[in-house]
Order: structure tokens, then sequence, then C-alpha cells
């Protein structure tokens, strides 16, 4: 999928995208894209899915970032955050990618609440 970047502010920066399926209520999920930036994590759901098209989860927002197990879908690749609302946010993401998109993540994370 193509990915239109119109969404980004004023020098922000794409550090690491990739397909991702952003998990549901009970197990269902939406696939589409997981973009981290240097301020932000935003998903963006494919155009076929239902509801929101555009979810994104602001550093600020984070207090978690690590590995889940879903009891409805346990799969070993999946990524959660926590957000300080105490919101769950898991995406599935590609096997070979989890422990770089874990890596990075919590390394943006780090350095945008020390900036």
């Amino acid at each position: 999928m193509k990915v239109n970047y119109d969404f980004l502010e004023p020098g922000e920066k794409v550090i690491m995208k990739g397909g991702v399926n952003k998990q549901q209520f009970l197990g269902m999920n939406k696939g589409g894209n997981l973009i981290l930036t240097d301020r932000r994590l935003v998903f963006l759901a494919h155009s076929i899915n239902f509801g929101s098209k555009f979810d994104e989860i602001l550093f600020d927002d984070i207090a978690f970032s690590g590995n889940t197990l879903n009891i409805f879908l346990p799969v070993p690749h999946m990524i959660k955050v926590v957000t300080k609302d105490g919101k769950s946010h898991e995406f599935v993401v590609f096997m070979k990618q989890k422990q770089q998109w874990k890596e990075k993540i919590s390394e943006a994370v780090k350095e945008y609440k020390l900036s």
C-alpha cells in the first residue's frame, strides 16, 4: 500500500514503517500500516476496513511498549503500546521485525521525552 504522508507536521520525520494488523475487540483485527515518527506512532488502516482509518499515539501519552500475548489470538509477534489512560494498542508485526519495532519505538519515545 502506498502511504500518503500528508498527516506529517512540519519537520516531523518518519523513522520506520511497515504493514501490521491492529488488534480490535475480541481478536478482530484491522490491516494497515504502522508509521513511527520522531513524535508519534500512527496507524493508517487500509481503505477496506471499517471504522477509523487514522489512529495516532502521541509520545507524551505512552506509558509502556513491549511484548504482549493476546488470549484470543496468541501470536508470538505482537507488540503492545499502553497509553497513560490505560488503553492498550496491540499490533501484529512481521516476525522478523518485532525486535526492531520494539527497539525503535522505545528509542524514539525516550529521545522525545529527553528533548
